[in-house]
């Protein structure tokens, strides 16, 4: 993968992109932000400028997504060897601008299953290697006559999106660009970086539950003996509940106590307004030595001020109606909505910094 360098007199262009996840009827997107620079290798005879290439940035990189299938594969070494593996993948359909794509991961795993045969009366088994071809959803949204270039890419268990995996579908995608620049003779490069930004908790949370339709399942938190605390960590004035926490902890010379508090479905609204106690709570743990936590029913775990990816929901029915016949004399609500939501993803990710990498959650 081409390494990011920025060009000696030229700014990058910065397009938008992001990621999704996939969940019963709805699904989450991700938000990245799109880096295309100038490539610099003077052991390369590249078959157009640099001041071309920038110039004509943006349709270079839609001339990637051209056709039925992309050609994405991988490398590795295996037992010395040169191993390359492709990745299914299939253009799903394509309409004003907006591509959807399905790509496929491959997943291996070995089943022991019955043999035909039998050793001393007892039945054998076999090992029987098996292929999994899970796959996300992909929309290329180039719709540069208004400004507009983003990627949207479903998260959902069939790839990872951890910071410290080896592959992800950003990865495969960046990486394939890249190698497709340099096959083409182009010098450019890309980057696909997420764009996040600190998270206040109530915000955050009447976000997910709001927008998202998402649903609090479970508030859970650490809290130490106070006395066992520096003094800018204690609680300033305790009330309520928290005061008699504190006293029993420091009674019985507990080091801390962990409580959970679980849910069927509830609004964070709710909580903020009507649970004094544990808005209290939620307001003092904003530091590591409480270890706050909200469980949410689609998103997961969430931990209090951690750094979040931009994130927004879209219904799995605007991919299905996307998909199916579609004309531009044939124009419903229905068809433009998939394009209203990219707009909207659009305005709502400019509140989101820019960031190198997602950095990894903590671990308690």
């Amino acid at each position: 993968m081409a390494r990011i360098s920025q060009p000696s007199n030229t700014k990058p262009i910065i397009y938008m992109a992001v990621e999704k996840q996939a969940k019963a009827n709805k699904n989450d997107f991700m938000i990245y932000e799109v880096v295309l620079s100038e490539y610099q290798d003077p052991d390369k005879n590249f078959k157009m400028s640099v001041s071309s290439a920038l110039k004509n940035a943006n349709a270079i990189y839609a001339s990637f997504f051209e056709g039925r299938k992309l050609n994405l594969y991988t490398e590795r070494k295996s037992k010395g060897e040169d191993i390359i593996i492709q990745y299914p993948n299939d253009v799903m359909a394509v309409h004003e601008g907006i591509h959807l794509l399905r790509i496929n991961n491959r997943s291996f795993k070995t089943l022991i299953k019955p043999a035909d045969t039998m050793t001393n009366g007892v039945q054998d088994y076999t090992a029987v290697p098996e292929e999994s071809n899970p796959y996300s959803y992909v929309i290329i949204d180039n719709r540069i006559e208004h400004g507009i270039c983003q990627i949207a890419i479903q998260k959902n268990s069939a790839w990872s999106t951890a910071p410290n995996s080896k592959l992800t579908l950003r990865l495969l995608l960046e990486t394939n660009i890249n190698r497709f620049f340099l096959d083409e003779g182009i010098p450019l490069q890309i980057e696909i970086v997420p764009k996040m930004r600190k998270s206040e908790i109530w915000e955050f949370c009447k976000q997910r539950c709001n927008e998202g339709q998402d649903a609090i399942t479970q508030v859970a938190f650490d809290f130490p003996n106070q006395r066992k605390l520096a003094r800018p960590n204690r609680i300033p004035s305790p009330t309520g509940y928290v005061k008699h926490l504190a006293k029993l902890m420091d009674l019985t010379d507990a080091i801390k106590t962990h409580i959970e508090l679980d849910y069927t479905s509830a609004n964070p609204d709710t909580l903020e307004q009507n649970a004094n106690d544990l808005a209290h709570i939620v307001d003092i743990c904003s530091n590591e030595n409480y270890q706050l936590s909200i469980r949410f029913r689609d998103y997961g775990m969430y931990k209090c001020g951690e750094i979040v990816r931009a994130m927004f929901p879209m219904k799995e029915a605007l991919l299905n109606v996307f998909m199916s016949d579609w004309t531009e004399n044939a124009l419903t609500k229905e068809n433009v909505e998939l394009f209203n939501w990219c707009d909207y993803v659009y305005e709502q990710a400019k509140l989101f910094a820019y960031a190198d990498q997602t950095p990894a959650k903590r671990h308690r």
